[in-house]
This record gives structure tokens, C-alpha cells and sequence, in this order.
């Protein structure tokens, strides 16, 4: 019979320290018997962390009472200042940070009976996953998703400043990105987490994916779905197939279960590129005759949630629109949009793209990423064209004229 190792008398095991951060309780008030000592009061504090709420560092409870939707704040003293960049600058994934640790309620729905901070693995169906960035345009596309299968816990991970009402029954999880504590925090008893990615400079968000991918192996969580680019190549110009590249090397020797959804540029925010580049009908772009599958970002969510929602895939998926387009095709569309107003490719010089940039206000940075990418294109590094959306979602992709009429009918009248 193997030897069996006990935790020297008076000394929690790691299982139960987890267990006893997770209540508010510290080694030193554990009994010889490796018990933890009940004090006044010990039932009513377990209650109101398990529904979200926050004890001091004495163990004291904190009567903070969240709003519906939003973290509850947190003490001066946990409170990070920090406000990363938001919106949907970047190709891939909005920029989404997130905050300090805590877990709050929005209204429940009706759910299966889950244990805030332990794993669902093993309870029949029921699942909890989480998903990074959920405040962001993907992120919250695939958390709306999610948020309509009650038989599953749906965890958001947000920054705690984030003035965001979250749907119906979904737990909400402040954690920021830059803060490796607070993501292990907001990950304890993750089974499957959405990895949108994070945003800004590319080595800032390098950063960002080491701390996920961490917490992610300290957490125990079983699956990761991650969001990541066609181009992951490391001598690409592109600046953020560097970090999309090194973030799926990461996650492969993380030792989890990973599915990757590796999108081409989105046809929202190339269409938005497209906006700035035109000088009356021209659109100048330095792209020379690539070719560039977009594709919505309503199909890259649809596609993360079906493979949050399968097992682990162990491999990746091209999420692609139904045809890749070169410049005079993308300018014809355009054309065709705003009622046959004649719109005409034209290839420029990078230097003078950039230039064009600088004078309209961008920042270098932005300058720089969007350069890149138009770069990689000419180099037909954004030309393949997959199945993969109809096949994990089963329904075809949306093309770059589909994805203009909706933009057409959601604009106001008038």
C-alpha cells in the first residue's frame, strides 16, 4: 500500500486553504484539530460571500450591495484606478480589460443549484464558463449566447468600473487582465473559459495572455476556447500575429484542453478602415492586390459559444467569411451600398497611408498596428476561405454585403 502523506497537525492542506480564502478564513484560526474555529456570526458570512459578497481582511463582512448587473465596489484599499483602453480598435477582439477579485449576482434566472468557487465537473450537464472581455462587442455577443442555457453557470469577467448591465442569471466577475490575482480569483471552479482577446499595444497585451493563461493552469479550468487571427505566423509584418501566435504556444503547453478560433479581420472594423481611407470616391489603401476574407463579428461569436458549449476540439478553426475580396471588390460593394455612388480602389504607397493617418489625429501606435495589418494582406496572408462558421453553427457566414444592408436598415431614418 503506497504511503499515504498527511498535512502536519494544525496545518491546512492546499485544498483546504483554497477553500478557506474562499470563506474569509486564514490558517491561524484552525484549530489543533486542523478545524476551522466557528466564531458568531461564521453561518451568516459563509451565506454572503456565497451570494457575493465581501469580508475584510479580519474576516468581517461588508454589507456592499451590488446593482443588478454590476460588480459591487470594492473597498478603497482593493481598488485599482486602472482604466484600460476599451472599444473595438483592434481586428481581433475588443479592447476589454478587467478589475479586481469579488463575485456578484445580476437577478437570477432559473439555474441548476451551482457553488460559487467549485467546479461543476462531474454534476450531470451543468457547466460553468466564463468569458473574458464580456463587456465588448464579441464578448457580450457570445455571454447573450450563453446566458440562454439555463442549465449552465455563465461567469463575466469585467473591469470593476464598468458601467454594463449584464443579462439575466449571469454571474459577474471582476478581474483585470493586468492582475494576475484577481483572474485566478474570478477562475476558481471554471470548467470552460472564452478567451476574448485582450487589446492595445502588442506587447502590453502579450502581457495580458501570459496572466490569463497562468491563472487559467492555477485555476484548474479544462477548457479554453481562445480567440485568436489567421495569421499567427511569427515572421509576419502583421504586429499582433506575434502575439497570436505565442498565446496558442502558450496555451498548448499550459497542459488544458484548448479550442482555437483563429478569425480573419472583421468586416465591421475593416469597413470602418475603409470609412477613413476614402478621399471622395477614392479609397486609398497600401493593400496592393491581396485578398482578405472578412468576416462578422456575429458569426465569431456564434462560432466561441458552439465550441464553448462541444467538448475540447484540440485544434483550430478558420472563422471566415464565403469569399475572399481584394480591394476593387471591397470598394464595389462599398459603391453598391450608397446607392451605385462610384467608388474606386486605389493602391498607395505605406509611407503615405501613414502619413494620411497622422494628419487625420491617429495615434502612432494605431497607425503602426493598421499599417501592419494592411501589410500582411498584400502578402495574402488574410486570403483563405473556410467552412468552419456553417459547420459549428450551421448557418452560412455573413458576406461584406449582407453585413451593409444590416448596417443600412439600422440606421436611423432621415
Amino acid at each position: 500500500m503506497p504511503a499515504v502523506h498527511r498535512d502536519p497537525p494544525g496545518q491546512p492542506g492546499p485544498e483546504r486553504l483554497r477553500g478557506l480564502r474562499r470563506l474569509g478564513q486564514r490558517p491561524q484560526q484552525l484549530g489543533p484539530d486542523c478545524r476551522v474555529r466557528r466564531r458568531p456570526g461564521h453561518r451568516r458570512a459563509v451565506r454572503a460571500v456565497r451570494a457575493g459578497h465581501h469580508l475584510d481582511r479580519r474576516g468581517r463582512l461588508q454589507h456592499v450591495r451590488a446593482r443588478p448587473g454590476r460588480a459591487a465596489p470594492l473597498p478603497a484599499d482593493r481598488r485599482t484606478g486602472r482604466d484600460d483602453r476599451g472599444g473595438d480598435r483592434g481586428p481581433h477582439g475588443p479592447g476589454t480589460g478587467t478589475g479586481p477579485r469579488g463575485l456578484t449576482k445580476a437577478p437570477p434566472a432559473r439555474r441548476a443549484r451551482l457553488t460559487p468557487g467549485v467546479s461543476n465537473r462531474g454534476r450531470g450537464s451543468a457547466v460553468r464558463i466564463a468569458v473574458t472581455g464580456a463587456s465588448g462587442t464579441v464578448g457580450g455577443q457570445v455571454l447573450d449566447l450563453l446566458a440562454r442555457r439555463p442549465e449552465h453557470e455563465v461567469v463575466a469577467l469585467v473591469r470593476p468600473a464598468t458601467r454594463w448591465a449584464a443579462p439575466p442569471g449571469v454571474v459577474v466577475a471582476p478581474a483585470d487582465y493586468a492582475d494576475p490575482a484577481s483572474l485566478r480569483a474570478a477562475l476558481g471552479g471554471v470548467d470552460t473559459l472564452v478567451f476574448v482577446s485582450s487589446d492595445g499595444h502588442a506587447a502590453t497585451v502579450m502581457l495580458h495572455h501570459v496572466n490569463v493563461v497562468r491563472a487559467v493552469t492555477d485555476a484548474g479550468v479544462g477548457h479554453v476556447v481562445a480567440l485568436s487571427g489567421l495569421d499567427v505566423d511569427v515572421e509576419s509584418p502583421f504586429c499582433y500575429a506575434v502575439t497570436n501566435g505565442h498565446t496558442e504556444e502558450l496555451l498548448a503547453a499550459s497542459g488544458c484542453a484548448v479550442s482555437v478560433a483563429r478569425a480573419s479581420v472583421y468586416t465591421e472594423f475593416f469597413l470602418r478602415l475603409v470609412t477613413g481611407a476614402r478621399t471622395g470616391s477614392e479609397l486609398r489603401l497600401p493593400a496592393g492586390d491581396g485578398r482578405v476574407s472578412l468576416v462578422s463579428r456575429a458569426d465569431v461569436g456564434r462560432c466561441l459559444a458552439a465550441l464553448a458549449l462541444a467538448g475540447p476540439t484540440s485544434g483550430h478553426h478558420d472563422l471566415t467569411g464565403p469569399e475572399a475580396l481584394d480591394g476593387p471588390a471591397i470598394a464595389a460593394a462599398v459603391s453598391s451600398a450608397q446607392g451605385g455612388q462610384a467608388v474606386r480602389y486605389v493602391e498607395v504607397d505605406p509611407a503615405d497611408y501613414a502619413a494620411a493617418l497622422a494628419r487625420a489625429g491617429e495615434t502612432s501606435w494605431w497607425a503602426h498596428a493598421y499599417g501592419t495589418m494592411l501589410e500582411s494582406i498584400r502578402h495574402q496572408r488574410w486570403r483563405a476561405v473556410s467552412d468552419e462558421v456553417e459547420r459549428l453553427t450551421g448557418a452560412p457566414p455573413l458576406s461584406v454585403d449582407d453585413v451593409l444592408a444590416r448596417k443600412a436598415l439600422s440606421r436611423p431614418a432621415g
